[in-house]
C-alpha cells in the first residue's frame, strides 16, 4: 500500500512525542509491501527535509526505504473541481493539498495528526470547519484520513495479513 505520511507524524516520531507515531513508523518499516508515497515534484520531501532532516530517526528511516525501493513517486494534482470543494471548506495550506493531492492520486490513505484534516489527538482543536475539510476529503475525494493511533493499528493489521 502506497501510505502518505504528514511530516507532523514524523516529527512526533522523532522527538518521540508520540510513541503511537513511533510504532507506527517501526510497523511502517516491517511492512515491506508498503511504501512512502511522495510526489514527483519532491515537495513533499522537501518539507520531511525542512523539519526532520537532521534526526536520527529520520535518516534512519529514509535510508531504508531508499535501500529497499520503497519510495513511491506519483502525482499530487488535484483536479479544479477538488480545488473548489477543498476551497469552500476552507482547506488552503498548499503544503497540505500537495501531501492530499498524493493521497488522492495514490492508494487514498492519508496519516497526519493535522487539525487540518481534522486529525488533531487533541479533540478541541477538531472545530466544525476542521470536521467539515475531513469531511469532504473522505466522503467526496475517498480519501482514508487517520492519525498515528489508527495508522498503528492499521498497519498491525496488515502486518497480521
Amino acid at each position: 500500500m502506497q501510505i502518505v505520511i504528514d511530516t507532523n507524524i514524523w516529527k512526533k516520531a522523532c522527538t518521540s512525542e508520540s510513541m503511537k507515531c513511533v510504532f507506527f513508523i517501526g510497523n511502517f518499516l516491517q511492512t515491506k509491501d508498503d511504501q512512502l508515497a511522495v510526489d514527483y515534484s519532491y515537495k513533499m520531501l522537501k518539507e520531511y527535509e525542512d523539519n526532520v532532516k537532521n534526526e536520527p530517526f529520520y535518516k534512519h528511516c529514509i535510508k531504508e526505504l531508499i535501500e529497499q525501493n520503497r519510495i513511491a513517486y506519483g502525482s499530487s494534482q488535484l483536479s479544479n473541481i477538488h480545488k473548489q470543494g477543498l476551497d469552500r471548506v476552507g482547506f488552503h495550506e498548499p503544503e497540505d493539498r500537495v501531501f492530499l493531492g498524493r493521497a488522492f492520486n495514490g492508494d487514498k490513505y492519508l496519516v497526519s495528526e493535522d487539525s487540518d484534516y481534522g486529525l488533531s489527538p487533541d479533540p478541541d482543536k477538531n472545530d466544525a470547519q476542521a470536521l467539515a475539510k475531513k469531511d469532504y476529503i473522505e466522503s467526496e475525494m475517498g480519501v482514508t484520513l487517520v492519525n498515528g493511533e489508527a495508522a498503528l493499528s492499521d498497519s498491525k493489521n496488515r502486518m497480521i495479513l
